[in-house]
This record gives structure tokens, C-alpha cells and sequence, in this order.
């Protein structure tokens, strides 16, 4: 957890025992710094991918799918 968190403090960490998983806001030039500082702290990366979604996927997300 240190090792992502202090890369980024925008990362919300999902870590199971064989992956890492986060979601993380910013621009392309700030994905590549996120890349470069895994790979420099020894995470052995397998696979990098952005995933993206349409604006009532992130609704859902934001709110954890929870509507008043």
C-alpha cells in the first residue's frame, strides 16, 4: 500500500493477493510518471490498461451505486 500511496495520492487501492487494482484521476503525462514510479519501486507489472466508461458508469462508482 505504502509504496503506490506515496506514487500517488490519488489512487483509491483495491489489493488482492495477485493483483493490484486502482482507480486513478489525471492526465496522460501523469499515467506514464505512474508507470515509471511502479515499475522503479519493483512492482513486476503485467499488464497497464486504462479503463474507461460513460458517464453513468462513473455516476455509479462515485456514489458506490447508492441513490437517495
Amino acid at each position: 500500500h505504502e509504496a503506490v500511496e506515496s506514487i500517488s495520492t490519488s489512487a483509491e487501492l483495491d489489493i488482492p493477493s495477485d493483483a493490484l487494482r486502482f482507480d486513478f484521476t489525471g492526465d496522460d503525462e501523469a499515467l506514464s510518471k505512474l508507470l515509471i514510479s511502479l515499475i522503479a519501486n519493483k512492482f513486476q507489472i503485467l499488464t497497464f490498461q486504462e479503463e474507461t466508461g460513460d458517464l453513468e458508469d462513473v455516476f455509479l462508482q462515485v456514489t458506490k451505486g447508492l441513490v437517495n
